[in-house]
């Protein structure tokens, strides 16, 4: 399943959304480039794993939806497995490192974040997944 952001955000000129990234570090073990952005008023931990140096995409980036409550280090083993595509995911609003949600949330309300988050990072059209709660997120 693919979805686009028809809505883009006015962004820095960067060259990668992994710029535009704010305190990063890259976790060993998956790959991940992890930081933060702000979203509104809401920061989240958003984790992103560019293309290996030299490779050709497959297809469009990948987001990633984890289950409820997960963080993104759950999904480090699969992320790192994904070499032909960019991956990016996100620890929801309450979940792994990301400070909790200003106020409750539903499906709608996370899918709304999630492309708000696209926009900020300069993504146009994804392909998406998601395990469990996070699969139900992704049909949003």
């Amino acid at each position: 399943m693919a979805i686009s952001t028809p809505r883009r955000a006015k962004v820095q000129a960067m060259s990668r959304p992994v710029d535009r990234l704010k305190d990063v570090h890259v976790d060993p073990e998956s790959g991940l480039h992890i930081g933060t952005v702000l979203i509104g008023k809401q920061v989240l931990r958003v984790g992103i794993r560019p293309l290996p140096q030299g490779a050709v995409a497959l297809g469009p980036p990948m987001l990633v939806f984890n289950g409820i409550g997960a963080n993104m280090e759950l999904a480090g083993p699969m992320v790192s497995r994904l070499d032909a595509v960019e991956t990016l995911i996100f620890d929801l609003p309450g979940a792994g490192k990301s400070p909790p949600p200003r106020f409750p949330y539903r499906l709608f309300s996370m899918a709304r974040l999630a492309r708000q988050l696209l926009d900020a990072l300069g993504y146009g059209m994804v392909d998406v997944m998601g395990v469990s709660w996070g699969g139900g997120l992704a049909l949003q």
